[in-house]
């Protein structure tokens, strides 16, 4: 009896995660193909927005210095904030996209050992939450900026959308199990929310009205129409 409490002791010790069951399997696959998913989706939008020669830098470029940039925060053409928040939301997308995909790879083959990949679940959470907040920025400021074709929202919606059920299968099903970690997955989410909620602060009081890019946002059309 005694030798089997103590091999039952000793795995309690080496165990910190549970075993996943069936349905945790099955959800491990779904959760890998929707985080190569939206992280190949955030790197794409991320490089897009950081380096010249990408097919999107010359409309994000144009679009943050004369639309987006002064709609969010009410700047000037060319006193380099726009070029500022850029390069953040581009790196936070790449950085964030980057991690999705290889993090889901490395939690569903187990690669690492289970310490690691208990963060690696709670660094998801974050990188998702991210994503979803730089999503839902995009989908309303497009619902705003560009009220003639608002269809333009539908894309960073959809994202959102598929963010929101990756960050509920990894928060419900999936973990992070160690308190550290779940700690880092809060604070983490939560810092990605407070960002969200100061930029629509700065919009709200110093962006300019929708009607006051109007003009700009007719000619980023024209640019993304290949017609400029």
């Amino acid at each position: 009896m005694s030798d089997y409490d103590v091999s039952r002791f000793e795995e309690k010790i080496i165990t910190l995660t549970p075993p996943p069951s069936e349905n945790q399997v099955i959800f491990m696959w779904v959760s890998l193909v929707l985080g190569v998913l939206i992280g190949f989706l955030g790197s794409f939008g991320g490089t897009g927005r950081l380096i010249p020669g990408h097919p999107m830098h010359r409309v994000m470029v144009f679009a943050f210095d004369k639309v987006y940039g002064p709609f969010l925060n009410g700047n000037s053409d060319g006193d380099g904030s726009s070029a500022g928040l850029r390069m953040f939301v581009g790196l936070g997308e790449f950085a964030a996209g980057l991690g999705l995909i290889v993090g889901s790879v490395m939690y569903k083959f187990n690669i690492g050992g289970e310490s690691l990949n208990d963060l690696n679940a709670a660094l998801q959470l974050v990188a998702a939450i991210g994503l979803m907040c730089a999503c839902l920025s995009a989908g309303a400021l497009h619902k705003y900026v560009d009220s003639k074709d608002a269809s333009k929202a539908n894309v960073p919606f959809f994202v959102a959308i598929v963010c929101m059920v990756f960050i509920a299968i990894r928060m419900f099903i999936l973990g992070p199990y160690i308190f550290t970690n779940q700690v880092i997955a809060t604070v983490g989410g939560s810092s990605m929310l407070m960002i969200m909620f100061i930029a629509i602060v700065i919009n709200n009081t110093k962006g300019l009205h929708e009607s006051e890019v109007e003009a700009a946002s007719e000619e980023l059309k024209q640019i993304m129409d290949g017609k400029a």
